[in-house]
C-alpha cells in the first residue's frame, strides 16, 4: 500500500515537473522571438540613426559653409562700415576744426571767485549778443575828479569769451573748454592757463579733486578740476577710436618753474632739481587712468608752496602737466595726427605789501611777476597776430611748442576776487589780459544787475 502510493505520488511530481517544464520552454521560445524582434527593430533603429547621422553631417557642413559665407560677408560689411566710420570721423574733425577757427584760437575767460569773506565788489555783467552768458564786466568805483570831487563811475568794461560768475561750477567751466581737449586728440596743440592774483581760485578750477568715496573712474563730478575731467575724457576718446579701428597713444610728464628754472618733477621720492631743457625721455606712458592719476600726484606733491599774509597754501611756482598724444590706423599701424597739450596752473600774480613777503619769498613772488609780465606780452602779441618774443624768459620759452604755429590753440582763464579791499590787484590782472577774443561782435542784449 505504501509502494503504491508513492508510485502514484511520484507520477503527479512528474506531471507537475513536465507541466512547469513545458510552460518554462513556451515562456523561452517567447522571450527568444522578443529578442529576434528586438534584434530586428535594434538594426532598423541603427540604420535609421547612420541616416540622420550623415544628413546632420551634411547639414553641419551646409551650416559651416554657409556660416563662413556669411562671416566673410559680416567681415566685408565691417570693413566698408569702419571705413565709412573714418571718413565721417575725418569730416568731424575737420567741421570741428572750423568751427574752432571761427570761435577763434585764443581765447580769454574770466572766472570770479565766490568768496563773501568781506566787502564786495559792486559790479555788473552784461550778456553776449550769440548766447547767454555774461561777456562783459564793469565796476563801480570811487573817481576823484581832478577839482577834487569824488564820484561813484562805472569802469571801462572788460570783455571776454565768457564770464563764470561766483555760482557757476568746475563742471560748467569744462563744458566749456572741452572743445580744447578734443583739439588735440584731433592733432592740435592746445595750452590752457589758469591766471589771477594769488587765493584767486586757481588751484581749485585746474586741479581740485572732489572728495568722493565712492568714486567710480570714467565719471565726472561736480567739483572735479580741469586736470581730473580731462585724464576722463581722453580715455574715454581712446575707447571710442578703438571702436572704429583706431588706436590713441598718451603720454605725459610734469615740470613747474621756479625761481626762474624748470624743474622735472618725476614720481618716488628721489630729490628734484632744475634741468637744462626738456627731453623726450622725460615723458612716460599714460596706458591707464591710473597712470594719469599716478603722475599728476607725483607732481602735485614735489611742487613748491608757502604761506603768504593772502593765501595760508600759495603756489610758488607755476605747474605744468604736458601731455602727447598719437592717433594711428589698426590695420597699417600709420600715425595719422599727433597732439600736445599743456595744461598750466600758474602761480598768482603777487603784490609783496598784500602777500607780506621778504627774503626768499620775496624773490620767488618778483620772479613770479616778472614770467607772468613775459607771458602777458606775448598773449597781446599772439592776438595782435604779432611775432611773439618767447625768448629771455623760462615759462614762455617752454610754452612756444604750444603757442607757436597755426596749428596752436590758447586758452587763458583769468581768475579774479569779488572782495573791494583786492580791487587794486584785480584791476592790474585785468588790465594785463584785457585783449579778449578779437574780432567778434560784442554784442550786450541783455543786462544783468549783479549787485554785491
Amino acid at each position: 500500500m505504501t509502494l503504491v502510493a508513492e508510485k502514484r505520488g511520484a507520477a503527479l511530481l512528474k506531471k507537475e515537473l513536465d507541466s512547469e517544464r513545458n510552460g518554462k520552454e513556451a515562456e523561452f521560445q517567447n522571450l527568444i522571438r522578443e529578442l529576434e524582434e528586438f534584434r530586428v527593430r535594434e538594426t532598423t533603429y541603427q540604420k535609421a540613426l547612420e541616416l540622420e547621422r550623415e544628413r546632420a553631417d551634411s547639414q553641419e557642413k551646409t551650416f559651416d559653409l554657409r556660416l563662413l559665407d556669411a562671416r566673410k560677408m559680416l567681415d566685408r560689411e565691417i570693413r566698408d562700415l569702419m571705413d565709412k566710420l573714418r571718413v565721417e570721423e575725418n569730416r568731424r574733425r575737420k567741421l570741428f576744426e572750423q568751427v574752432q577757427m571761427l570761435r577763434g584760437t585764443i581765447r580769454v575767460i574770466c572766472r570770479i571767485r565766490p568768496d563773501a569773506s568781506d566787502q564786495p565788489l559792486d559790479y555788473e555783467t552784461e550778456i553776449g549778443e550769440y548766447h547767454d552768458h555774461p561777456v562783459t564786466f564793469r565796476v563801480r568805483e570811487e573817481v576823484k575828479k581832478v577839482w577834487g570831487e569824488k564820484r561813484i563811475e562805472l569802469s571801462d568794461p572788460y570783455e571776454f569769451e565768457r564770464i563764470f560768475l561766483p555760482s557757476e561750477t568746475n563742471s560748467d567751466v569744462f563744458s566749456e573748454i572741452s572743445d580744447f581737449v578734443q583739439s588735440v586728440v584731433d592733432g592740435k596743440k592746445a595750452c590752457i592757463f589758469c591766471y589771477g592774483q594769488s587765493g584767486t581760485g586757481k588751484t581749485y578750477t585746474m586741479s581740485n579733486l572732489d572728495k568722493i568715496e565712492t568714486r567710480q573712474e570714467g565719471t565726472h563730478y561736480k567739483n572735479d578740476g580741469i586736470i581730473p575731467r580731462v585724464k576722463t575724457m581722453i580715455f574715454s576718446e581712446k575707447r571710442r577710436l578703438h571702436e572704429i579701428g583706431m588706436e590713441m597713444s598718451a603720454r605725459g610728464c610734469c615740470y613747474e618753474i621756479y625761481d626762474n628754472k624748470l624743474w622735472l618733477l618725476k614720481e618716488g621720492k628721489g630729490k628734484d632739481g632744475p634741468i637744462p631743457k626738456t627731453e623726450d625721455s622725460h615723458f612716460r606712458d599714460l596706458n591707464s587712468p591710473e597712470d594719469f592719476d599716478a603722475l599728476v600726484e607725483g607732481g602735485m606733491k614735489k611742487r613748491h608752496f608757502g604761506a603768504t599774509e593772502i593765501n595760508r597754501h600759495s603756489s610758488r611756482s607755476h605747474f605744468i602737466i604736458s601731455l602727447e598724444t598719437a592717433v594711428k590706423l589698426n590695420d597699417t599701424a600709420e600715425i595719422v595726427r599727433e597732439g600736445l597739450l599743456n595744461l598750466v596752473d600758474l602761480a598768482g600774480a603777487e603784490s609783496t605789501n598784500l602777500a607780506g613777503t621778504s627774503g626768499a619769498s620775496f624773490d620767488e613772488g618778483r620772479n613770479i611777476n616778472s614770467s607772468l609780465t613775459q607771458l602777458g606780452t606775448v598773449f597781446v602779441q599772439l592776438a595782435n597776430g604779432d611775432i611773439p618774443t618767447f625768448r629771455g624768459n623760462i615759462l614762455t620759452e617752454f610754452l612756444e611748442r604750444s603757442l607757436s604755429g597755426r596749428d596752436c590753440m590758447t586758452l587763458m582763464f583769468v581768475m579774479i576776487s569779488p572782495l573791494r579791499k583786492y580791487w587794486t590787484a584785480t584791476k592790474h590782472t585785468l588790465a594785463i589780459y584785457r585783449i579778449g577774443s578779437r574780432g567778434r561782435p560784442r554784442g550786450t542784449s541783455q543786462r544783468l544787475g549783479v549787485k554785491k
